[in-house]
């Protein structure tokens, strides 16, 4: 194949009749001039209409041309160029025209905007100097009003100066409606606080991520810093009402009745700076219901005072670490250790503990978070088992069942609890063996009779509720009777020979509740930490162990161990890790001796206890 291409035949150009040109550019009149365009292509003079194309080249033409015919075809080539320039300058004036047309509209548009802002900006400075002349005449209605018409307005760029307006316009009211104000019996403040909701957003109270300033920045960041992180409204907020809320709650508020609180906290929602809520909670709330932890006392019959009736309620607003049953500290760290001592000495003749059932879900958020089954396991089966087998509590008696009978019926009683399951199993384990022993001793002594049939009869039909009485564990124990008293029925006059009943054996493992499986390693007796162990003596003493808020120290938290209900007096103390350091005052002076107390030794305890009493009337 050769290197040389071959040359391709020319293109024939095409061309637009008037026609196609008119619909190219609607709008355009082609001048007459245009129009007639003779075609002097071939033989003969042809005149070329809107419909017979210009210069379209036509079938046998002769191969050449005379000078005349040259000339009128460049003539009609020039005709249909200038045609062609034509249309476009036409295009372009049109484009030209809607964009201009387009101009006019937005600036009719911005023209109409600006007259917006220019009456609502009227509207605004008449509004400021009502606000003004009511602020001058001290009149709160009318102020509100206008900031509510203010707070409708829309107004670029002037957010942060409105919000400055506003606040200065609320704060003499504000302050003047706070004198003698108790918030705990009046928390909507006469009805200002629901007008205040009403203008939150041009106030500034509506959070803007920037301004907040975390809980712990807080406490550790200077007041310096602090200031220059609030805005007007925050600062208003903190120095008007925070203050006063703080101080009704660490004096007037009864900590068992978290409903005056509560509805301060609701009727302020939205209209709190978080960090002033932070502070409310963490500064006052949590103080006061630590104290009423630490004091509370589950061995007294007090229901009022029960945890779950004045805790729940605030588990949700608190910190995570107060609502987590493993933590080290927290509120509901501290009432498990609480019920943990009361249950390994608890008189089941009262039944069931009271408030602790209300636990099961916070002590059990989830499987991997389980402190439920650890207690029940650890501490109310072994404690349930050892409360039957003490003889002074409970016996099999043919002869008078009845002064026993109300320690089975508290045991039974934790059925709803524990599940039927469980409670049936304990009873399996300890209070079968002794019916056993007794009804074997009968047999062999008197020999089968009525008597016994009768008392076999009470025990399987009239004693154990339905839930009970119907587990198979049950039934084979009484089955296990029934057929003793058929062998004693065989033996006759031999029925001293009657074979005793089998001892059972004594499990290792606590009973498992049916309704948590818990890991392998939560079957192992609880870790209990050096502080639960300080804490547990501590109430064995009738000491109160509570954190030290108003002292810091640079090895760590302090808490005050004291015999005064009021948990004043008594001696500061630390852990370092594994041992316990009391700060004795030297003196009187404020200088600290640290004192390390041996607790392993009988004596070490007795020097706390000392100094727990010290300065007790």
């Amino acid at each position: 194949m050769s290197g040389v291409s071959t040359p391709r035949k020319a293109a024939k150009p095409k061309y637009r009749t008037v026609e196609e040109v008119q619909r190219a550019a609607p709008g355009l009149e082609i001048p007459e001039a245009f129009a007639p365009i003779l075609d002097m292509t071939g033989p003969g003079q042809k005149l070329l209409t809107s419909t017979s194309g210009i210069l379209t080249p036509t079938a046998g033409l002769p191969k050449t041309e005379n000078v005349e015919q040259i000339e009128n075809r460049k003539l009609a080539r020039r005709a249909q160029n200038d045609l062609s320039a034509f249309v476009e300058e036409w295009k372009n004036l049109e484009e030209r025209k809607a964009y201009t047309e387009m101009e006019l509209i937005q600036q009719q548009q911005e023209l109409d905007e600006e007259q917006r802002q220019y009456e609502q900006m009227k509207l605004f400075a008449e509004s400021i100097q009502g606000i003004a002349k009511a602020v001058q005449d001290g009149q709160w209605d009318p102020v509100i009003e206008a900031l509510k018409t203010v707070d409708g307005l829309d107004i670029s760029g002037a957010n942060e100066e409105l919000s400055n307006i506003a606040v200065a316009a609320v704060h003499p009211f504000l302050r003047q409606a706070t004198e003698g104000w108790q918030p705990l019996e009046d928390p909507k403040l006469n009805g200002m606080v629901p007008n205040l909701y009403k203008i939150r957003h041009i106030l500034g109270a509506v959070t803007n991520e920037k301004a907040i300033v975390g809980q712990d920045s807080f406490m550790n960041a200077s007041h310096k810093n602090r200031v220059k992180s609030t805005t007007p409204y925050e600062s208003m907020i903190y120095k008007i009402v925070f203050p006063k809320i703080v101080s009704s709650i660490n004096k007037s508020w009864d900590v068992y009745n978290p409903a005056p609180v509560l509805a301060f906290l609701d009727a302020w929602q939205g209209l709190l700076p978080k960090f002033v809520g932070s502070q409310i909670l963490d500064q006052a709330i949590v103080g006061r219901l630590n104290d009423a932890v630490s004091s509370w006392n589950p061995k007294k019959r007090r229901n009022h005072e029960l945890p779950h009736l004045w805790l729940f309620p605030w588990l949700q607003h608190l910190s995570t670490y107060h609502a987590d049953p493993k933590s080290s500290t927290g509120l509901v760290s501290d009432v498990k250790r609480k019920f943990r001592h009361l249950i390994d000495s608890w008189d089941f003749h009262r039944g069931v503990i009271p408030g602790l059932s209300q636990w099961r879900e916070v002590l059990c958020p989830s499987p991997k978070n389980d402190a439920w089954t650890p207690l029940i396991m650890n501490h109310v089966l072994p404690s349930m088992a050892k409360f039957l087998k003490n003889e002074k509590n409970f016996r099999v008696d043919p002869n008078d069942q009845s002064p026993y009978m109300a320690s089975l019926q508290g045991v039974l009683a934790w059925k709803d609890i524990l599940k039927p399951r469980v409670v049936g199993q304990v009873i399996v384990d300890t209070v079968f063996p002794m019916w056993h022993h007794v009804l074997h001793q009968w047999l062999t002594i008197v020999g089968p009779n009525e008597e016994i049939g009768q008392w076999f009869e009470w025990w399987r039909d009239g004693v154990f509720p339905a839930e009970i009485k119907e587990l198979n564990a049950i039934q084979e124990e009484f089955e296990k009777g029934h057929e003793m008293i058929k062998n004693a029925l065989r033996l006759g006059e031999k029925v001293g020979n009657l074979p005793a009943p089998e001892s059972p054996s004594v499990s290792s493992h606590p009973v498992k509740p049916a309704t948590v499986q818990p890991p392998k390693k939560v079957q192992a007796a609880e870790e209990v930490s050096f502080r639960d162990r300080v804490e547990d003596w501590c109430i064995e003493n009738d000491l109160q162990f509570v954190p030290e808020k108003k002292v810091l120290h640079s090895a760590g938290p302090l808490y005050r161990v004291t015999a005064q209900g009021n948990g004043k007096g008594g001696v500061l103390v630390y852990f370092r890790g594994e041992r316990l350091v009391a700060l004795q005052s030297r003196g009187g002076a404020r200088e600290k001796m640290e004192v390390g107390i041996e607790w392993e030794g009988e004596e070490g305890r007795d020097v706390l206890l000392g100094m727990a009493w010290s300065g007790v009337k």
